[in-house]
């Protein structure tokens, strides 16, 4: 016996067929679902964050209305108190917005002081005073600029202070 003849009695070995892709085992499915259901739950989360800071972003326009309007005037007194005014009645819409109106509406004074204090916990009391007496001055004392930044963290608190 010759062994070439033996090798050619032999048969091609027979490759296994390629794997498909398709369909993915069930656990692409679920990793996929997964994926799928976090990326649906981000926009939703996200699109919501969006429409509950309108308020917000329309008090923030708002108060730079008023500012803008308080720098068009002659600087005095009693335009320091118009702004004031304005800005506080901003103030209150936005917290009776976020908080609900029958527990805000009706603060001024000290327990309007104490429920900014509450809320924004980074200002201190002299920070938050234009909002508490200034406002009832006839010539307040005030600085604007000071004012501004303390609203902006007032707002961006208020908003904060609804979603906890």
């Amino acid at each position: 016996m010759n062994p070439e003849d033996l090798l050619a009695q032999l048969r091609n070995l027979d490759t296994p067929a390629e794997l498909s892709w398709w369909p993915p085992a069930l656990g692409w499915w679920i990793l996929a679902s997964l994926v799928l259901a976090g990326i649906i739950g981000f926009i939703w989360m996200t699109i919501r964050d969006y429409r509950n800071g309108a308020a917000a972003r329309d008090a923030k326009v708002s108060i730079e209305q008023a500012h803008d309007a308080y720098l068009d005037r002659e600087p005095s007194a009693a335009s320091r108190a118009t702004f004031l005014q304005e800005v506080n009645a901003i103030l209150k819409r936005l917290a009776a917005r976020y908080q609900g109106s029958e527990e805000v509406a009706g603060l001024t004074g000290m327990a309007w002081r104490s429920y900014l204090a509450e809320v924004a916990t980074e200002l201190n009391a002299t920070e938050l005073e234009p909002f508490v007496s200034a406002i009832y001055e006839a010539q307040p004392q005030i600085d604007v600029d000071e004012v501004m930044f303390s609203l902006d963290i007032l707002v961006d608190q208020i908003r904060r202070a609804s979603r906890a």
